[in-house]
């Protein structure tokens, strides 16, 4: 019997496909877990959400991080923060290739967080540091979390995400927990929960030079009454000029100075922008 099982493995994985267990535990209700083979190792995912689809199938998630760590930091030292790290897909697998890095990386779920603990032993980051918290605008005043099956942030259905459960959190600031630290990249991904995130790190952003890389979706920020113009207007004071594009499958789309073009791209895409900013 295992032969045969190492035989049908050996016949899929020809064709690019990776064989997975599906862990039977039923996560709040709805998360189910499925343990996918990736880059030489177990990678904890979650079944019918689109990191887990991508991790599964091998194409891997925010590729093109890799790119800019190449152009950007491969041969620079200090601190990356990761802010909404979900369950690790975007730096666990590559935080190893860069050892003078120390990648912190931020998640307030706790299911989200359990599979990031996991996926970070079965790497074996030695540079990575896992922090449960939510961030926010003020610490000490409270946040509503709201998640779904692979997601999480500001409300409780957006983009046909099926919502699971809500948290209420106290927030902790970029700059409470940061402003010593030597920052080289501050990466955003909470569904619609940036603007708060930023004015809680207004210290590291002035201080500091660091790039800054943003999930963009302005469909999300309208339905949360939040203005786009109101949202970019900040990060141009903090004297961030230059913008990278990518769409939300990581195709590289232009490099632009101008916030009105980024705001029209965003009009064009059906989901969101991943943007780079620079000062």
């Amino acid at each position: 019997m295992l032969r045969i099982k190492q035989m049908i493995q050996k016949i899929f994985n020809l064709f690019g496909y990776r064989i997975s267990r599906i862990d039977q535990r039923n996560l709040a209700h709805e998360r189910k877990v499925a343990n996918a083979f990736y880059q030489g190792h177990c990678f904890k995912v979650f079944m019918n959400d689109s990191i887990g689809d991508a991790i599964l199938t091998g194409e891997g998630w925010d590729n093109h991080l890799q790119d800019i760590f190449g152009k950007y930091l491969s041969k620079s030292s200090g601190d990356i923060l990761e802010i909404g790290a979900n369950i690790g897909a975007s730096f666990i697998p590559i935080a190893g290739r860069y050892p003078n890095l120390t990648f912190h990386c931020i998640e307030p779920i706790p299911d989200f967080y359990e599979l990031l603990e996991f996926n970070k032993s079965s790497f074996g980051c030695t540079n990575v540091k896992l922090y449960n918290c939510a961030m926010g605008d003020v610490a000490g005043n409270e946040i509503v979390i709201h998640g779904q099956v692979g997601t999480a942030g500001a409300l409780k259905r957006y983009d046909e995400h099926r919502y699971v459960d809500s948290f209420t959190l106290p927030i902790v600031t970029v700059d409470q927990m940061f402003s010593g630290y030597d920052i080289k990249m501050i990466k955003i991904d909470v569904d619609g929960n940036e603007l708060s995130v930023l004015q809680g790190a207004r210290k590291v952003l002035t201080d500091m030079d660091p790039l800054l890389f943003i999930e963009f979706h302005l469909r999300l920020m309208r339905d949360l009454n939040i203005n786009p113009r109101d949202f970019l207007q900040l990060i141009q004071n903090f004297g961030y000029k230059e913008m990278t594009i990518w769409d939300n499958f990581g195709s590289y789309i232009g490099t632009i100075q101008s916030f009105d073009e980024l705001l029209d791209i965003a009009e064009s895409v059906p989901w969101y922008v991943d943007v780079l900013f620079q000062k």
